[in-house]
């Protein structure tokens, strides 16, 4: 699948270094500078890391910034992922009060999916 071959390429793009910043934390996704499709594809990752064990369940913060790099300084990837997060995987977000640029997948949340 499209997916699959994605993930291989971030994979082998995580051994050479690249996206240090989306995957040093198990409890913490920062994808600040990435495209959209890149963004799903890290957030797919670490939802399949979830699902196999790889990745430890706690809660999970998303860091997608708040568009100030963006054209028209609006922030596009943040809607984005929320909409892929809860329509495509079906995941309860958590707004962070005072901050557009993070949303948090709880624990909660993150159990449920597990054992759809």
């Amino acid at each position: 699948s499209r997916f699959e071959e994605a993930a291989a390429l971030m994979v082998e793009a995580r051994g050479h270094g690249l996206f240090p910043k989306s995957f040093s934390s198990f409890t913490k996704v920062d994808l600040h500078d990435c495209s959209a499709a890149v963004a799903r594809t890290i957030l797919r990752l670490v939802l399949s890391e979830l699902q196999s064990g790889a990745r430890k369940s706690d809660d999970i913060i998303i860091i997608t910034g708040r568009g100030k790099h963006s054209e028209e300084n609006k922030a596009v990837l943040s809607g984005e992922m929320r909409s892929f997060l809860r329509d495509s995987c079906g995941l309860e977000l958590t707004e962070v009060p005072g901050n557009e640029g993070r949303v948090v997948i709880p624990l909660d949340s993150i159990q449920k999916w597990l054992k759809t």
